[in-house]
């Protein structure tokens, strides 16, 4: 519960670190090389930090109750091996974990809505394979999927303003796809934006799915 509470200080810090490496990277690395940069610095070990929006469409349960979520945030950290895999593009192998924080809005049954407070904490460690295509000396796009675990979290205060204290978690499977597009700009650093569906195969309360839609900055190192 304290865990969940205290989610907007970790998406800050989180921010933050994605701050603080960018301007690390810049530190360490210098102004951008004139000449495009080298395949071989594209290949190997590799951290990447993503914070962004995260978008939860309206939960249906079999019995009929439709749960109404507000737009929320999603902070991610993963690590990798890039691969050589064709003529410009590599295979990258990562496994990622991160937080999906969104909170709860309106609960609508019988024609009746009434609001809610409470949230939805996801806890997502997943394995990804990303196929990464250079458009150009810098620029590159890549798409790819995964699939793993997700621990979920269910926390109602209130319903229509009554105390309801209503406490659920599991683990279940979870599967994703990815794209995005990146900039090299340095020869060890990138910076980008992404999406990324996630599908937790829910089992609380008669929610077979739950989906999220996430669009967010990324940076990542190369060791």
């Amino acid at each position: 519960m304290f865990f969940i509470k205290s989610f907007w200080r970790i998406a800050l810090y989180m921010g933050l670190y994605w701050l603080a490496g960018f301007a690390k990277a810049l530190a360490a690395d210098g102004p951008m090389p004139a000449s495009p940069i080298n395949a071989d610095d594209i290949v190997g070990w590799y951290y990447n930090a993503e914070v962004g929006a995260s978008l939860v469409p309206s939960l249906v349960n079999s019995s009929g109750y439709k749960i109404v979520l507000k737009p929320g945030v999603r902070s991610t950290m993963a690590g990798g091996h890039s691969f050589n895999f064709m003529k410009n593009s590599t295979l990258n192998i990562e496994l990622e974990g991160g937080i999906i924080y969104n909170q709860l809005e309106s609960l609508s049954a019988g024609g009746a809505t009434e609001s809610m407070q409470g949230n939805i904490c996801l806890l997502p460690l997943l394995g990804n394979a990303e196929f990464c295509y250079a458009l150009g000396p810098r620029w590159s796009v890549y798409a790819g999927a995964g699939g793993g675990l997700a621990g979920l979290f269910v926390n109602v205060d209130t319903v229509g303003g009554a105390p309801v204290g209503l406490y659920r978690s599991e683990v279940d499977g979870a599967v994703q796809a990815l794209a995005g597009l990146r900039y090299q700009f340095t020869n060890r650093s990138e910076v980008g934006v992404g999406f990324k569906y996630l599908d937790v195969l829910s089992r609380i309360d008669g929610i077979n799915s739950l989906r999220t839609y996430a669009i967010f900055l990324s940076f990542a190192r190369r060791f």
